[in-house]
């Protein structure tokens, strides 16, 4: 597994990479929300300030969460 934070102007990244394979018919906009998993995940992040996705990266999945204002908020100076 691997894991990448970026940070830009108005965005932070997440990425992790990790061995496995999605189904060849996995869609994320078609797991609906619910209490437990990817529904779960889906839920808790603000829906107009944050992206989720996962797909294939080569032999694994890529997963990515971004987050932007005004869910990310810069604290201190």
């Amino acid at each position: 597994m691997e894991c990448a934070i970026a940070s830009e102007a108005d965005q932070v990244r997440l990425e992790i990479r990790n061995a496995g394979r999605l189904p060849e018919d996995f869609r994320l906009e078609r797991i609906g929300a619910g209490v437990a998993g990817l529904g779960l995940v889906r839920a808790l992040l603000p829906r107009r300030s944050s992206t989720l996705s996962l797909d294939h990266d080569g032999e694994g999945v890529l997963a990515s969460v971004s987050l932007r204002p005004p869910s990310l908020v810069r604290l201190g100076g």
